[in-house]
Formats: C-alpha cells, sequence, structure tokens
C-alpha cells in the first residue's frame, strides 16, 4: 500500500499516524476493506458526512494505491475540532473518530430500521 501525505508546514503527522495504524489493525482493517458498512449506509446520503464511510475509503485507498495521498474528505471533518496547520494529539483524534464511527452506526440503524438489541431489550 501507499502512505499519506504530509506537506511541510500542515502538521498532518498525528492524523497520519492514527490513519495508518487503524487500517493496520487486522479485525478493523477486514471489515473496513470488507465494504459492508458502505453499502449499507444510509447516514450519507442523509447527513452528507459518515466517519465510516470516510475511514474506509480511507482504508481502502491506503491498502490499494501506489501513490501517497491526503485524505481530504475526512480532514474537512477534522477541521471543525482540531486546527488544522497545528500540532494536535493523536489520541484526542482517536477519541473522536471513534465516537463519530459510533454515532454514524447508530444513527444508520435508525435510518434503516434496525432494531438495536440492548441489555434492557426484550
Amino acid at each position: 500500500g501507499c502512505g499519506l501525505r504530509n506537506p511541510p508546514g500542515e502538521y498532518l503527522c498525528f492524523i497520519n499516524a492514527l490513519l495508518q495504524s487503524l487500517s493496520h489493525s487486522p479485525v478493523l482493517a477486514q471489515y473496513l476493506k470488507s465494504g459492508h458498512h458502505g453499502r449499507n449506509c444510509k447516514v450519507r446520503v442523509l447527513e452528507g458526512f459518515c466517519a465510516f464511510c470516510d475511514l474506509q475509503a480511507t482504508v481502502e485507498t491506503l491498502h490499494s494505491s501506489e501513490k501517497a495521498f491526503k485524505p481530504e474528505s475526512l480532514l474537512r471533518q477534522i477541521e471543525k475540532d482540531f486546527r488544522l496547520g497545528h500540532q494536535e494529539d493523536a489520541h484526542e483524534l482517536f477519541v473522536k473518530l471513534v465516537d463519530r464511527m459510533i454515532e454514524a452506526e447508530l444513527r444508520n440503524h435508525v435510518a434503516t430500521g434496525v432494531r438495536l438489541r440492548g441489555k434492557d431489550a426484550n
């Protein structure tokens, strides 16, 4: 696979380190590369952004492309919470990204009418 671009002065290393780590986490990478979420996602259609879909696209590109790239769509969403061009914390990004992925998955279940089973479900 390829790598992620880190143009001088953009300080994207905190993002790149996290995305490289997630893309090489075997279970997560296998799930994302399966395309299951993207095929069934209604969140992107309804809301214009789905963290899960963007991470899936990023992982697919990391594993299939020969050229380094910059994950533009994911960066546009990240910049709402982080100051791009400044050094930021990879752990804070991880927590925010996982929160957004969980929110997207829950909204997707609501949009598709799938009932989630919790410990209080009958």
